[in-house]
């Protein structure tokens, strides 16, 4: 979004909104208040900037000065969560059955906890879950789930690289959770999509081409980005 000459009003207007008690520019301050001008203002697209700042000045006095904790609590709140695909040289993705839901299998994976760097979850839920001591290799996917009509918060979900396993291998070495899993499965991709949710199938294959193609995916709910950016 470009606002020609005006931005450069609307940005002295906001340096000169979060000054310091001696009189200097709070950067922190600077970076939070443009921030939402451009993106935290209702109905900001149908404005003028300067009306768009008038309205913001309003709206956000207060919130730029808060204490940090205070700000960051003010934030949208996501979640986020890990994961690893564990496949077999067919192609054939771990899948794992959930006892509290039947209208999905799922990727072994599950809920980052504490200060958890995404890795560390994926490899703790893989130990949890499966009973394997497993070191996840590189990042094939970041999923970005928008929130849920049950209250869930959007959702970033990691996907790395869980190496190959056999079924021998799987019949071996597998122990799956008592009372969270009942079941595992090496699907084939024609199964994914009668197993998976819509948007779990969409993620599985994205991860399958990363596996071949070594790029990273980007999705949204399941979905690769375009170049028009849908």
């Amino acid at each position: 979004m470009a606002f020609g000459t005006n931005e450069q009003q609307m940005r002295a207007r906001v340096a000169r909104s979060t000054r310091g008690g001696g009189g200097a520019a709070d950067p922190i301050g600077m970076r939070r208040a443009w921030a939402t001008v451009r993106s935290r203002v209702p109905g900001c697209e149908r404005t003028s900037p300067l009306s768009r700042l008038d309205r913001f000045m309003a709206l956000a006095s207060q919130r730029v000065s808060l204490p940090p904790e205070q700000y960051y609590a003010s934030l949208p709140k996501h979640i986020a969560g890990a994961g690893a695909i564990l496949h077999d040289p067919d192609g054939r993705i771990l899948l794992v059955k959930p006892s509290y839901r039947d209208d999905t299998w799922e990727l072994p994976g599950g809920a980052m906890e504490g200060e958890e760097f995404p890795w560390e979850t994926a490899h703790r839920e893989v130990k949890e879950e499966l009973g394997l001591e497993l070191r996840p290799g590189g990042l094939l996917a970041v999923d970005w789930v928008p929130p849920q009509p049950d209250g869930r918060p959007a959702l970033a979900n990691f996907l790395f690289d869980g190496g190959t396993i056999t079924t021998d291998q799987a019949e071996q070495t597998l122990h799956l959770a008592p009372g969270e899993l009942t079941a595992w499965h090496l699907a084939s991709p024609a199964e994914w999509a009668d197993l998976l949710a819509v948007h779990m199938a969409r993620r599985v294959r994205a991860c399958a081409t990363a596996l071949t193609t070594g790029r990273t995916a980007y999705l949204q709910h399941g979905r690769p980005l375009t170049h028009g950016g849908d």
